[in-house]
């Protein structure tokens, strides 16, 4: 689904869920443009008013327990609940211009996943990885790149 939200375009994706933890699999993804400045950092509370808040089972998680990892686009920060064999993550994470490309006439992409899997903790991260995230150079078919491109946001436009 994708609508535009004032100076924003927003898509949330829809991802599958195996588990019986209440609440939907996605990620949404926020471009804009911030007039007058460059994409600047990511501002947790600032983004969880603009989704009217995070999903089950995060409203309430504390942007300061977040763990904070690196890859090829830079840091993404993520909050962790297990229950029994489920992980469930809440990732956040921003990108500019600068780490890939971003739609037209937007300097920044900001995208929020809650994914609850039957598995480990790197699985239900993988989504808001560089490896699904971001826009491959390489060509060929997807087995081949690795590319695992999850939305038209997410790609060149």
């Amino acid at each position: 689904m994708q609508r535009s939200i004032g100076n924003e375009v927003e898509q949330v994706i829809s991802l599958p869920n195996a588990t019986a933890i209440p609440g939907d699999n996605q990620m949404i993804l926020r471009a804009s443009r911030r007039w007058g400045e460059g994409a600047g950092r990511l501002r947790i509370e600032a983004l969880r008013a603009r989704i009217n808040g995070f999903p089950t089972p995060f409203e309430t998680v504390d942007p300061g327990v977040m763990i904070t990892e690196t890859d090829s686009l830079g840091a993404y920060s993520y909050a962790l609940e297990t229950f029994g064999d489920i992980n469930c993550v809440l990732a956040v994470r921003k990108v500019d211009g600068t780490e890939r490309l971003i739609p037209a006439k937007r300097n920044a992409l900001e995208a929020v996943l809650r994914n609850c899997v039957v598995g480990s903790v790197e699985e239900a991260v993988n989504p808001i990885r560089d490896t699904s995230f971001a826009y491959s150079g390489l060509t060929g078919p997807r087995e081949a790149s690795g590319s695992r491109l999850l939305s038209p946001l997410s790609a060149p436009l």
